[in-house]
């Protein structure tokens, strides 16, 4: 009986100076599993307490500091995030990838039930930027950026000088082949002569008066008079296959 109670007190007495069975071990564990949970959390409230640039800002979590960076947001204009977030507390939500090479928290940042993130980009004060393997609300940021501007329409194509416009008139048939009969327009200096008219000169060469007088800036009552010059705008058939002109 003896023997029993002194082997019982001695496996006691081990237990209680092994190293797994002292008090400061057990608070230990304790603080290791805290800081466990806390790595692993998803979401965390926390308090912005200052703002480094655009998007990276300072908080408090749990009363500890740490610096937290946007994911996804590239800003550099830093007014707009100052005014709605620092002083005010936030909830964290994390991704794939909680911190990056500098140790900075990446975090997707919740204030009244918004997205800051997708905020900051919607309004115009940030980029969508890569995010890497985070990407758990990449279709929603990506959803944020306004759409881009249409560039203003082309200026009017410059009118072309009769001379050198092609004007297609009709279809014919020539040569066994289908094809579009096609103004050209020229113009020829004419020396007004003795006995000539405007209506005899459009006749001549096959245009007319309307014509003769808008080249010359003339009316139908101007009286010619010998030895002036005169633009007459002419045109001539050109004949181009179909499948030519189409092309």
């Amino acid at each position: 009986m003896i023997i029993r109670k002194r082997v019982a007190a001695t496996l006691l007495c081990t237990f209680l100076l092994s190293p797994l069975g002292t008090a400061s071990d057990v608070l230990a564990a304790t603080q290791v599993s805290a800081k466990t949970a806390s790595t692993t959390a998803t979401k965390q409230t926390a308090k912005v307490t200052a703002l480094i640039d655009g998007d990276t800002m300072r908080v408090t979590i749990n009363g500890k500091a740490d610096v937290i960076q946007l994911i996804g947001v590239a800003a550099t204009a830093s007014t707009y995030t100052k005014k709605t977030v620092v002083g005010k507390t936030v909830t964290l939500e994390y991704d794939k990838v909680k911190r990056d090479k500098y140790g900075r928290l990446y975090a997707y940042v919740w204030l009244n039930k918004q997205l800051f993130n997708a905020d900051i980009i919607r309004k115009g004060y940030a980029k969508l930027a890569q995010s890497g393997s985070n990407v758990k609300y990449a279709s929603l940021l990506k959803a944020a950026v306004a759409p881009l501007t249409p560039p203003p329409p082309p200026p009017p194509p410059t009118p072309i000088s009769q001379d050198t416009t092609d004007t297609p008139l009709k279809l014919t048939v020539k040569d066994g082949k289908l094809m579009v009969v096609m103004k050209q327009s020229n113009t020829k200096i004419h020396t007004v002569q003795s006995g000539d008219s405007l209506w005899k000169l459009g006749k001549q060469y096959g245009t007319t008066i309307e014509a003769i007088c808008d080249a010359n800036k003339i009316t139908a009552d101007t009286i010619l008079k010998i030895g002036q010059s005169l633009i007459i705008p002419t045109s001539t058939s050109v004949y181009v296959p179909v499948e030519t002109a189409t092309e």
